[in-house]
Parts: C-alpha cells; structure tokens; sequence
C-alpha cells in the first residue's frame, strides 16, 4: 500500500513491548492516524520520557493499531524500542533520512534512492562505464545498454567516455576490411542477392576479353577474406555473360 505523509496527526498509547502499538486517540488539536488510509504505511515517531522511537509504520482501522515495520531510529541504537508502561505520544514526522531538500541549486536525498522516470529522473541508482539509458516501451523505463561493436568495429568504454574505432587501424589500401572493389565470381554461373557474402578465394578481380565466340573472365584473385555484394548478382560465362558486381570486404 502507498506510502502517505499528513500533517498534524497525533495520538497516544499505553502498549509497552516492540510489538504493534494500539492508538488510543488523538490529541486535542490534532488529527487521528484514520487520516492515512486503512492499511498504508507512514512515518512515525513514539515518544515516551527517555525512550523514543523514528520508524515507517502501517496504520489498521480494525483495532486502531500502528505496526512498527521499518526502525529508522530509536533511543534502543535503531532497533525497536521495547516500550515500558506509562502514555506515549504517537505522531506522523517527517524523518531526515528520507526527507528531500534544495541545498542551493541541487537537490538532495536524505537516503540513497532513485528518482523515477515519471517524476523526471532516471530511475537508476549506479552505472557502469560506458553505459547509455535506452527508453524502453515496457513500463515507459530508462534501460541500462552498452554499445555492442560488430565486424571491423571496436568499442572501447572508459570513464565518462565511448570511443568507437575502426579494427586494425581501419582500411588504408585496396582490398582492406572497409573497402569496397569490382568483382565477380569465379565459377561458371554464380547468383547472389543483395547482402549475400562470399570468401575472396571465390572472387577475382573484374575484367573481361571479348573474343568473336566468347567473353573470358580474368582470373585474378581477389583480396583474401570475406566480401559482402551490394546488389543482386547473376554470373553465367556460359552464356557470354559475365556480369560484375561492387562488393565490400567486411573481415
């Protein structure tokens, strides 16, 4: 149940022990814990002579009573104060330790705590580096992601800083990862759609002689690794056509 804060709320007890105190009504001027809400939770704090007590609590209409959940403080070195007879003053209180303020132009917590994203924050606590936040559909939340580097690609991640660079130093030359070249395969019919990747072993530089009864395929290698075509490729010598294609070596 919620968690709720009213002003001017104030009752006394005569329970002793650390268990659940039982209200015994309020103070002239002042409000009775009814005031919260059947079954919410609030801050309270027990006062009796020297024995005192600062805690989050859950108020139950049925029986008046007040549990004491969380012990925040207390007179006992924060432990649950076991009450000795006598009346005791029951209040609703604003802890230190769980209190909000400005101190000039930041805000601070009392206790270490995320704000959530509906009320304008982040909703996370600690990072890790080279952490970005993600919206995520789910729970409309800020999700904690990494860059994942792919072929050719890598990412380093320091502190408050990404650095994304080219494997090896990136292409210099022809036929290096990066770059792109004019080849065509070397079998006698060969057929890739946009995207495909082939080993260079398979690849020969482009260039073609026509003669009166046929177009014969340079068999120049391509540079050795793995190339990916840019387009849809059909090969087929057999029929005099030898058809090239821009291809991009990407390992």
């Amino acid at each position: 149940m919620p968690l709720v804060i009213k002003d001017r709320v104030q009752e006394t007890t005569t329970t002793t022990g650390t268990g659940t105190i039982t209200l015994a009504g309020a103070v002239s001027g002042f409000q009775s814990f009814s005031v919260i809400g059947d079954r919410n939770t609030t801050f309270y704090s027990i006062v009796g002579g020297t024995e005192w007590e600062l805690g989050i609590g859950t108020y139950t209409s049925s029986g008046t009573t007040l549990s004491r959940n969380t012990i925040l403080e207390s007179s006992n070195g924060g432990t649950a104060v076991n009450f000795s007879a006598g009346t005791k003053t029951v209040f609703c209180t604003y802890p230190a330790e769980r209190s909000v303020y400005v101190d000039g132009s930041s805000i601070v917590p009392g206790a270490t705590a995320s704000l959530p994203v509906v009320s304008g924050g982040t909703g996370q606590t600690t990072y890790t580096d080279g952490q970005l936040l993600i919206g995520n559909t789910t729970g409309n939340t800020l999700t904690k992601a990494t860059l994942t580097q792919g072929s050719g690609v890598t990412i380093t991640n320091g502190s408050g800083s990404i650095t994304i660079s080219a494997s090896g130093g990136g292409a210099t030359g022809y036929g290096d990862v990066g770059t792109y070249a004019t080849l065509h395969n070397t079998s006698t019919t060969a057929t890739y759609s946009a995207g495909a990747t082939e080993s260079g072993s398979s690849l020969a530089v482009s260039c073609a002689i026509r003669t009166t009864t046929a177009q014969t395929a340079s068999t120049t290698a391509a540079p050795a690794g793995t190339w990916r075509v840019m387009s849809n490729y059909n090969n087929n010598i057999a029929n005099k056509s030898i058809l090239v294609g821009t291809w991009l070596r990407i390992a």
